[in-house]
């Protein structure tokens, strides 16, 4: 199939969803030349400990109707990974926004190379971002596919895909947010002792902290694949953005064997007196019909 192809087939259900889909609700949600459109349900398992997403949830998000876009360009044969990804966070979602949706379309595109750009809004067309990405295209080695692919499993019919499950993890009020330093709050997350439902999700946890440095990890798992059996570039970007929850900080994204994987750079904006919305607890569930 051609890559426009392959995405119609998705839309149509003649392919299965890939890991990613059935992990977080993230799915196409249109497809044509040069287009593609994606959605998510704001799933209370994205909430960070103060229960509000991190901007990461929306750089996961545009992950997909950017590199759809440049895929819609591919011929039959070729795949598409993202190379550079570039997010302007002009709102932050919380379960409020129902649905979050991303937009893209393609800019320019080669034989080996794409360049797209997206806007992400909420269910009531409130804009929540815009992001732009540079896509590689390259010939599918078959050899290489079969490697990658990850095991089929057999999941139980009748339990929920993890996105609809009963939330799970560390979601903290006001008081322990006003009471709680930065590094503090970093130092329970790199010891264990305090857990947010995204990172539960996503499977991250807090290695080590300093005054001025934080290590995560990622694991990599099979349910954070795409269509190609490759770990999704969304993903990535969601652990580079928790990582670096400081003013400004790079991040550097390595394997098990030290090879790095990918580079980041973000500056956050400090609110002092302003706090986040009242979290969605432990235990509480997201209805699909509403998402």
């Amino acid at each position: 199939m051609s890559g426009l192809e392959m995405l119609r087939a998705y839309l149509e259900r003649r392919l299965p969803d890939p890991p990613i889909t059935k992990l977080t609700g993230l799915r196409l949600s249109e497809a044509s030349l040069g287009v593609a459109s994606a959605s998510m349900p704001a799933s209370p398992w994205w909430q960070s400990g103060a229960g509000v997403f991190l901007a990461g949830t929306v750089a996961f998000l545009a992950d997909l109707p950017l590199g759809g876009a440049v895929l819609t360009s591919a011929p039959a044969g070729w795949g598409m990974t993202t190379s550079e990804l570039s997010v302007n966070f002009l709102r932050t979602p919380t379960i409020r926004n129902h649905t979050i949706i991303g937009r893209g379309r393609l800019i320019h595109a080669t034989r080996s190379l794409g360049l797209s750009e997206v806007t992400v809004e909420d269910s009531r067309g409130r804009l929540l971002g815009h992001a732009t990405s540079r896509c590689v295209l390259f010939r599918l080695d078959p050899e290489l596919m079969a490697a990658t692919t990850p095991p089929k499993t057999a999941p139980d019919a009748s339990s929920p895909d993890p996105y609809l499950r009963s939330v799970e993890g560390d979601v903290r009020g006001r008081e322990f947010w006003d009471s709680t330093p930065g590094i503090e709050v970093m130092t329970q997350v790199a010891t264990g002792d305090f857990i947010p439902p995204c990172y539960v999700l996503m499977g991250l946890r807090g290695v080590a902290t300093s005054e001025g440095a934080a290590t995560l990890a990622m694991h990599r798992t099979s349910w954070l694949c795409n269509a190609f059996g490759l770990i999704f570039g969304g993903a990535i970007a969601f652990l580079s953005d928790a990582a670096m929850i400081v003013a400004v900080a790079n991040c550097e994204v390595r394997d098990p064997d030290g090879k790095l994987a990918a580079q980041a750079t973000a500056s956050f904006l400090l609110l002092p007196g302003r706090y986040w919305e009242t979290p969605v607890h432990v235990g509480d569930e997201i209805n699909p019909e509403t998402s």
